[in-house]
């Protein structure tokens, strides 16, 4: 396959641009597959879906226990290892992937609920036996995510194509799985062949070194990813056994809606990521700036787009929602999207973590946030329900973010207080029109003017400058000229 030559400007606007597409169409999907289930599934049965997918998604990542960061790291620092690093990561996760679809049906053996479940979750489980294929490390490792991306776009079409034709009454969840598990194959497999069809060359590589390496870092990281997992859905799993799956609905309902919002910022930090394991052992003053425009603009963004979701959640609720079914999850989503701001401020400092090979007091934060959010759910649900839990994932954020904040001077001092500083004052004049404006309005247009009104304020408050946004470029592809 013929490789046309970019330099570093046009290979991040390439992958920004397909990233961006990508997910735009992918929420899109989101909107009508989601929309399709809760009203043809009802509230129970969308619960039911809910569990099982959050519950599948918890072994699936045991089946890479972190490899596949520390493979990108490995072929970020090196790129003509890319064939033997994946060689030796496939293999590795296969054993894994098979070792973890028997740990995830074993439990079926011994407790009645998930017993109950019976072939559908089978069906979920299966989805574990193709992920070892994924190539999505070589993609971001290379900087060639039109590859993903594309993949991407056409096996949401027809996951939802197939949605539409196969799913109509409550009693068709177990299509659902299928089409599910389907999707997700063909993603994996896909990958597979695309790695093969531009490397021309594939083999396994049994190399124990490199599976030790994997494995040393990877152990922590893998701990870290089922930690963060845990931390934003087991109380899905609280709910499903403490209230029914009808509570699981309703909060899946909200907290997908919050995930929607999130997986679009997930284009900013997949392409910064990638920038700061590149930079950080290389080039430490570029790491520094990539760093510090990364956290400011995830601060700013995170408040913009939290006060907004606050004011308008009925509106945005609506687009996936029947909401005189799903009312009760409107205050639970606009209480989710307070965590989401101290979200924005944590994710930015997670990846400097990462990057700065600092795995273990990363772990040590998560399952200090996880500890809080077990024990507040199992006090807070028996009276609160959805609201409850809710609650204790804002608490959870909370508490994450002065221990991210302490942890993290040990790598480089910081500007999160000015940013978030800033950031508040910002989003005053844009809540108090969202406030005041008529209800009558379209939501799309008032959002749009709010945020407008919220980035006149960051020029009158010198947040940023045009001068400091011509330069924004340079800042983040500058490690390129000194190569």
């Amino acid at each position: 396959m013929r490789n046309i030559k970019l330099n570093e400007p046009q290979r991040f606007i390439k992958n920004t641009f397909f990233l961006f597409f990508s997910s735009v169409f992918s929420a899109v999907i989101n909107i009508l597959v989601i929309s399709h289930l809760s009203d043809v599934l009802l509230v129970e049965g969308f619960g039911r879906y809910n569990f099982l997918l959050t519950y599948s998604n918890y072994f699936l990542l045991l089946t890479s226990l972190g490899t596949d960061i520390v493979a990108l790291r490995l072929m970020a620092a090196d790129t003509t290892q890319v064939k033997e690093i994946y060689g030796a990561l496939v293999p590795l996760k296969l054993i894994l992937s098979l070792s973890v679809f028997i740990l995830m049906l074993a439990p079926m053996l011994f407790n009645e609920k998930l017993n109950s479940y019976g072939w559908i979750l089978v069906i979920f489980a299966s989805t574990v036996l193709a992920s070892p294929f994924s190539a999505q490390c070589v993609f971001e490792s290379s900087k060639r995510l039109e590859f993903p991306s594309v993949i991407t776009i056409l096996s949401q079409a027809v996951n939802y194509l197939l949605i539409i034709r196969f799913v109509q009454q409550p009693d068709d969840l177990i299509r659902a799985a299928m089409i599910l598990v389907f999707k997700n194959i063909i993603m994996v497999l896909s990958h597979h062949v695309l790695y093969i069809k531009l490397f021309e060359t594939y083999r396994w590589n049994f190399d124990a070194d490199l599976w030790k390496r994997f494995l040393k870092s990877g152990l922590v990281i893998g701990l870290i990813q089922v930690t963060v997992m845990l931390l934003h859905y087991f109380d899905v799993f609280m709910l499903n056994f403490m209230k029914g799956e009808v509570d699981v609905g309703l909060y899946s309902a909200a907290y997908r809606a919050m995930f929607m919002i999130l997986t679009m910022i997930a284009i900013i930090n997949n392409l910064m990521s990638t920038l700061l394991f590149e930079s950080y052992d290389k080039r430490p003053d570029v790491f520094k700036r990539r760093f510090d425009e990364y956290v400011k603009c995830s601060i700013i963004m995170g408040f913009g787009i939290s006060v907004g979701s606050i004011f308008m959640a009925k509106s945005y609720m609506g687009l996936f929602y029947d909401m005189t079914v799903y009312k009760e999850s409107i205050r639970c989503f606009q209480l989710l999207m307070l965590s989401f701001l101290f979200m924005m401020v944590c994710i930015p400092l997670h990846s400097g973590m990462l990057a700065a090979h600092k795995e273990k007091l990363t772990l040590k934060i998560i399952l200090v946030q996880l500890a809080c959010n077990i024990t507040g759910n199992w006090l807070l649900i028996p009276k609160y329900g959805i609201m409850g839990s809710a609650f204790c994932t804002v608490l959870s954020e909370m508490v994450g973010l002065p221990l991210y904040l302490i942890f993290f001077k040990s790598i480089l001092p910081l500007k999160v207080f000015k940013n978030i500083l800033m950031a508040l004052i910002s989003v005053i004049p844009m809540a108090m029109y969202l406030y005041f404006s008529s209800q009558s309005d379209h939501y799309i247009i008032r959002f749009l003017i709010g945020a407008a009104i919220m980035a006149a304020s960051l020029f009158v408050l010198r947040v940023y400058t045009l001068k400091e946004l011509i330069q924004l470029k340079e800042v983040l592809l500058s490690f390129d000229k000194h190569r």
